[in-house]
């Protein structure tokens, strides 16, 4: 969704991105990309710990303003950003559509949409994204996103009157796909997807060369697995998640849990989970590009940072499992966006893919 209309930026010298701004469930990340060289780098990045809850954080423009002018004032230019909304305010739609021989497309997809919202379409900020058009058949399908406009325009109000200018948001799986696609490919077929575990469910994401083609969520979250380890092994939630992050190289640690094997069998039935939303994902994406397969797939959010999950899901999946949080862990990704070592912590997928968006406009 496109707050400022292009011309208003036209004919400006850009030598440094919009700042790629995204809320994660207990930090803020930002990204600034350098856009004087031939390739945009990232000049800035910041990752800050919130006190409370996002929804808490958002209701307080003046205490988001405290929480971030330190970082904006040191190391960021400007203050236009680039941002997407959090991911609980909105919902994402599968739409078929026909193409009008004479007309408007987002109207044909408009049409789609309004029978599936609850209250006239006016109450909506509704965006979408083409995925497919069959050459055989004049049905077309999109991705489109549903907000509530209250919502949006309180997201937005927040960020303005915490000193930003906002000029677009999007949804995160279109920021990741965005960053995938600066190191893809050039065959537009070559299919990646990402693993999205967030603290209540997951979400699995699949491109295709520089296309976002499937976006879904799993019911199976960070806080399953914690729980379960802590019915399984009687320890405590802090325990637990230490069990997770050391994985295999924690055991024989001082204050190790010299369980890691345990804790990988404890933690599979719920990955296979996962990996089963993955066949089916796997599946659609040989459908819809010529029987190619998912050749790699990406961990993001929590299970980012546990060695056991990459492991089991590469065992199981037998697909590729890596991390991409931070974009470092991706050696393809560091090199291109020439990250320095001193900010390789800070770059998140989110807020990188929001910033190279700041570089291309």
């Amino acid at each position: 969704m496109k707050i400022k209309p292009d011309w208003l930026f036209a004919g400006r010298a850009r030598r440094y991105s919009a700042i790629g701004l995204s809320f994660l469930e207990d930090a803020v990340n930002l990204v600034q990309l350098d856009c004087r060289g031939s390739v945009p780098a990232v000049s800035a990045a910041s990752l800050i710990a919130i006190d409370g809850s996002v929804d808490e954080l958002l209701e307080s423009p003046e205490q988001l303003k405290s929480l971030l002018q330190p970082a904006l004032k040191q190391s960021f230019v400007g203050r236009r950003v680039y941002s997407c909304l959090p991911a609980e305010h909105y919902r994402l739609l599968y739409i078929n559509y026909r193409q009008p021989k004479s007309g408007n497309e987002a109207t044909a997809v408009l049409e789609q949409v309004r029978e599936r919202l609850d209250g006239p379409v006016s109450g909506y900020v509704i965006d979408y994204l083409p995925i497919r058009a069959k050459a055989a058949s004049d049905e077309n399908l999109a991705l489109v996103s549903v907000s509530s406009k209250p919502v949006v325009e309180d997201y937005l109000d927040c960020l303005q009157r915490s000193g930003l200018y906002v000029d677009a948001l999007e949804i995160a799986p279109v920021s990741i796909n965005r960053l995938l696609g600066t190191v893809a490919a050039t065959d537009d077929h070559h299919n990646s997807a990402s693993l999205t575990v967030g603290r209540y469910k997951s979400t699995l994401s699949v491109y295709s060369g520089r296309r976002l083609i499937l976006d879904r969520e799993v019911q199976v979250g960070e806080r399953d697995i914690i729980q379960q380890l802590c019915r399984s092994l009687d320890v405590d939630e802090g325990l637990a998640r230490r069990m997770l992050k050391q994985g295999e190289a924690g055991a024989g640690q001082p204050g190790s849990s010299e369980l890691p094997s345990t804790v990988g069998q404890i933690v599979k039935p719920l990955l296979l989970k996962l990996a089963h939303e993955f066949d089916k994902a796997q599946a659609y994406t040989a459908s819809q590009t010529r029987g190619e397969p998912i050749r790699h797939i990406y961990l993001l959010g929590a299970a980012s940072d546990w060695p056991l999950a990459s492991r089991i899901l590469t065992e199981i999946i037998d697909v590729p499992v890596s991390s991409l949080s931070p974009v470092t862990r991706c050696a393809e990704l560091e090199s291109h966006l020439q990250v320095p070592q001193a900010l390789a912590d800070h770059c998140l997928p989110v807020s990188c893919g929001l910033a190279l968006r700041g570089a291309l406009a």
